[in-house]
């Protein structure tokens, strides 16, 4: 799966994504690029990312975080 494919499942709904972080360990988050509801607001970005990122919102913790693509293990569309 590439990324524009993975970014578009991401704004259609939820997915489980599991990558690998930087510092070697696991990481498994549940994301969406959907608009979303926090505190009152749409979480929007409106910035600039590298290639090999991809930012979505962790419903987990109600914030943007990234992961690399090349780090991905698995990926998962939840709803």
């Amino acid at each position: 799966m590439n990324k524009d494919q993975i970014v578009e499942k991401l704004k259609a709904g939820i997915a489980e994504i599991v990558f690998t972080k930087k510092d070697g360990s696991e990481r498994i988050m549940v994301g969406t690029l959907m608009p979303i509801h926090v505190r009152g607001k749409i979480l929007g970005s409106g910035r600039t990312v590298p290639d090999h990122l991809i930012p979505l919102i962790d419903l987990e913790k109600n914030q943007w975080r990234s992961f690399d693509i090349d780090s991905l293990k698995s990926f998962k569309v939840l709803g």
